[in-house]
């Protein structure tokens, strides 16, 4: 293989490299758009944020449906 098919061939990973690297950017780029158009959340800190709360937030509503059930059995009983 001489020197300029080396070049060329090296050229070519480079370039495919690069194509690749193009579109993952791209798809970062959407998809942070569709964070932000779906959540609210500009950064991936802020999603983090948010997906804290969000599971605070299930964790105090399943506590609140499980006591609201206990306080039906307690009544109610086994109808």
């Amino acid at each position: 293989m001489t020197k300029l098919d080396k070049y060329l061939s090296l050229k070519k990973k480079v370039e495919s490299a690069q194509q690749e690297v193009n579109q993952a950017e791209g798809a970062i780029g959407e998809l942070m758009k569709q964070l932000e158009h779906e959540f609210g959340c500009k950064t991936l800190k802020e999603a983090k944020q948010k997906l804290k709360y969000l599971e605070k937030q299930e964790q105090s509503s399943k506590k609140a449906f499980d006591d609201a059930v206990d306080a039906f059995e307690e009544k109610w009983g086994d109808l």
